[in-house]
Formats: C-alpha cells, structure tokens, sequence
C-alpha cells in the first residue's frame, strides 16, 4: 500500500475490500425470531420489541437474589453533591432539534 499514492478514502476502501466488508451501510432483517416463529411484519417486530424492553426490569430482577443489605452499606464514602453543581451540568447539555417525547 504504500507503494500507492492514494488518499485516506481509498486507503479505507482497499483495507474493507481486502476483509471482505464492501459497504458501510447495514441493511434491515427481513424476519426476526419471536418465540421460535419466523416474523417479517415489521408492526409485530415493533411490538415485540417494545414488549421485549419495556418488561426486561421486571425480568431481570427476579433473576437477582434478595439481598438483607442496606444500600448505604454499599457506599464506603459518604456521598454529596452540591445543588450549584447539578446546575452547571445541566447547564451545559446542548438542547435537541427533535420534537416529541424521548
């Protein structure tokens, strides 16, 4: 390669062609596996999904033993955070163009 006088595009372009991976872009699966059932609606594989995350902490957390432990039991120092601080931070995330709820 260095035999080539080429720019740092092409230098990408012949790396990706030498692994084997010619695109960037990735494209969408056809179908996805719901409870073993091939799907390709792409309304229920929305719906799948949302139930999928909106139950994964309920999920989760009857995979975590109980525990007798008193969460500042966990903490070895004492934790404080003053309000000015909070305000600077906040301060300093760029607003959003995008409309609607997150």
């Amino acid at each position: 390669m260095k035999k080539i006088n080429t720019t740092v595009k092409t230098s990408w372009s012949i790396i990706k062609k030498a692994i084997g991976k010619l695109s960037d872009k990735w494209s969408f699966p056809n179908e996805f596996l719901i409870n073993n059932v091939p799907v390709s609606d792409k309304k229920e594989i929305a719906e799948s999904f949302n139930i999928f995350f909106a139950n994964i902490g309920a999920h989760t957390s009857h995979n975590v033993p109980p525990s007798n432990k008193c969460l500042s039991s966990f903490m070895t120092q004492p934790l404080y955070v003053a309000p000015q601080d909070i305000i600077d931070i906040v301060n300093k995330i760029l607003s959003k163009s995008s409309s609607g709820q997150d």
